[in-house]
């Protein structure tokens, strides 16, 4: 059971989180916005890549990453196996990369 202190300080430690998080949001979404475009004039393909995943408590979450890769990368190739010069990797992901 938690105690009326470790609930403050969780909540406490949350509001500093979304306060960081946001922060760091509103100042790079310039470069997020530029590097959405360049994946999208790179090949026309979405800019988002969509994976499930599982957290803490074993509980599933979706992550969303910018697409390195191109589509359908997973049944082309070495699967999802990927290497640093793997020719599935785009001119744009290979940048992301580094």
């Amino acid at each position: 059971m938690m105690t009326l202190q470790s609930k403050i300080a969780l909540g406490c430690k949350r509001l500093f989180d979304m306060a960081v998080a946001g922060s760091a949001l509103i100042v790079l979404s310039p470069i997020i916005g530029l590097i959405a475009l360049a994946i999208k004039m790179d090949d026309g393909g979405p800019v988002l890549f969509n994976q499930d995943r599982v957290g803490r408590g074993g509980r599933n979450f979706r992550c969303y990453k910018f697409r390195t890769m191109i589509l359908g990368a997973e049944a082309i190739g070495n699967g999802l196996t990927v290497t640093a010069d793997d020719s599935r990797i785009t001119r744009v992901g290979h940048w992301l990369r580094l």
